[in-house]
């Protein structure tokens, strides 16, 4: 006869409005976990972390629900269900999303908590006038995450991008200069060399690269047609935390690059065709 609160499934999240009082204020839900703001395209699993390393991350952490504007003092209505079984490691998840972020999240407990997001699209100004109508609504989309737990490196590939990030303290105001990677042909599995036209198999066979080789971009290569994004040419601010050490663009649209090793002395990426 008197409800104490409306609740409201949208398609990507739920919403509770307070009923007691008016007007009719919004309940806040710190529990949130917004999956399905921007589709998952990649995700990785990481069971046993240190307790230095997720003391880290979590000191950093920009996840935390921001409050704007007039909210109720409720506490969140709905309750029950069975509780699991806690974990004692300590368990994190990350996850890589159509839009360029890349999300953290302690899976420790009962439920999902959200430790920290990188924005990568933040490095980027857009994509080039040449990108194929097929990728220019996905340009900034995460295909493969790796974290390396003794070093904090993360390394995550996008359609046509590399990125390396490093952990820092503190803020920092950083101009990246980017490296194109030209890799103007492959070998199909048939050994024949595909996706190439009569102008690079002419520098290939000038070159004489290898099977596994990649040219490195000069002068020739540094506008190649393929390339997707462009790097922002001014200083953008970081907050402490993961900042960006390096970033890579590919001149080819594949989507078949991914992380497979790190150097860990080194620091080095591993590309795989």
């Amino acid at each position: 006869e008197n409800p104490k609160a409306l609740l409201i499934l949208l398609s990507d999240d739920i919403v509770c409005y307070d009923l007691f009082n008016k007007p009719f204020l919004e309940i806040v839900n710190y529990e949130k976990t917004d999956f399905s703001e921007s589709p998952i395209c990649t995700c990785q699993y990481y069971p046993q972390c240190s307790d230095a390393m997720m003391e880290l991350i979590e000191s950093h952490s920009n996840a935390n629900v921001r409050l704007c504007g007039s909210y109720s003092k409720q506490t969140w209505p709905i309750d029950g269900g069975m509780k699991g079984e806690m974990n004692n490691s300590l368990e994190l998840f990350i996850t890589g999303h159509k839009d360029g972020k890349i999300k953290f999240w302690n899976t420790s407990s009962l439920n999902f908590k959200p430790l920290y997001i990188i924005n990568t699209s933040k490095i980027f100004n857009g994509v080039t006038k040449t990108s194929k109508l097929s990728l220019i609504k996905k340009p900034y989309k995460i295909t493969n995450i790796l974290l390396c737990n003794q070093t904090l490196r993360l390394f995550v590939t996008g359609i046509s991008h590399i990125i390396c990030f490093k952990f820092a303290h503190n803020d920092a105001t950083l101009f990246i200069t980017p490296l194109c990677i030209t890799i103007p042909a492959y070998l199909s599995p048939f050994g024949e060399i595909s996706d190439c036209n009569d102008e690079c198999k002419h520098k290939l066979d000038a070159l004489n690269l290898g099977d596994n080789e990649t040219i490195m971009c000069h002068n020739e290569f540094a506008h190649c047609p393929d390339i997707l994004v462009n790097v922002k040419n001014s200083l953008v601010s970081w907050k402490g935390g993961y900042q960006p050490s390096c970033v890579c663009l590919l001149g080819t649209n594949k989507e078949h690059f991914s992380v497979s090793e790190i150097s860990k002395i080194f620091y080095l990426e591993k590309f795989n065709l």
